[in-house]
């Protein structure tokens, strides 16, 4: 089989968030112009602002990529407050945007373009020989047709969000669970948004993570206003002073005041071991 020639193809990024616009930042600096960024959403970053109201834990200077901050203030761009701490919009505002519109970054990246499988040419997933001799080939999705795009080498920078886990620990997707799709909100919502959805409403948070801490949160505040609306807290850790995290000691100062915020709200267990109530 002949070697194909990998310098006409270019490196393919699937995800055009932060890492994904950070990976390309990094191939310009070695020298690799040839890249494409594949972005399902409608503008880079766009699953992060689907949960933009989000205040996020790190400040600004964990966030931004040194890399792409190097592109970024070579064409007068200023770095926002370093020590603060950006919501999800923020960051792709002030600092995704501006990275994706510059010359050398703009033309290389494709929206609503999502990559749906990747495959090896002329290879079946059965054949391994000589897989190293053939570029990859992805399988993308642009206004309702299937494209198929050769690269030399792939970056799989598409993140979790649109895939959330299910409800069961077992990962496994229940008739049921699919059936209440439209009852289910899977992250963090915009209660003060979704204000109509939960007011007066019977809700359960599952999970134990900060991002089913931050829901609380905000449902808890909403109850005051609307004093008919329960709120559930389902978690599989047997107890509850284990969701509060470092608190004080907590590397970032941000989330460890969630714990102490959760520990001093109010929460009280009910007569099942692993759900709470309000």
């Amino acid at each position: 089989m002949v070697q194909f020639d990998k310098r006409g193809l270019p490196v393919a990024i699937i995800g055009g968030g932060p890492v994904g616009l950070a990976a390309a930042a990094h191939l310009l600096k070695k020298g690799e112009k040839k890249f494409i960024v594949l972005e399902a959403g409608d503008s880079v970053g766009y699953s992060m602002l689907e949960w933009g109201h989000v205040r996020m834990f790190s400040p600004w200077k964990y966030n931004i990529d040194q890399t792409a901050k190097e592109l970024l203030e070579k064409s007068g761009w200023t770095s926002p407050n370093q020590e603060v701490l950006p919501t999800g919009c923020e960051l792709v505002e002030e600092y995704l945007f501006p990275l994706s519109n510059l010359p050398e970054m703009k033309e290389q990246i494709m929206l609503r373009a999502k990559v749906v499988g990747v495959a090896k040419k002329a290879h079946d997933k059965l054949k391994t020989g000589k897989r190293d001799t053939v570029p990859f080939q992805l399988y993308v999705e642009v206004d309702g047709d299937t494209k198929v795009v050769e690269a030399k080498a792939v970056i799989d920078s598409s993140g979790t969000w649109s895939n959330p886990n299910p409800i069961l620990s077992n990962g496994i997707w229940t008739n049921a669970e699919r059936k209440l799709h439209n009852q289910i909100h899977y992250g963090i919502p915009n209660v003060v948004q979704l204000e109509n959805r939960y007011q007066n409403k019977s809700i359960m948070v599952i999970g134990s993570g900060h991002s089913a801490i931050n829901a609380l949160l905000e449902l808890a505040t909403l109850q005051q206003k609307f004093t008919d609306t329960k709120i559930y807290w389902v978690l599989r850790k047997k107890q509850i002073n284990e969701v509060y995290g470092g608190q004080e000691n907590d590397g970032l100062e941000a989330r460890g005041k969630l714990g102490i915020r959760i520990q001093h709200s109010g929460v009280r267990t009910n007569q099942y071991p692993h759900s709470l109530s309000y």
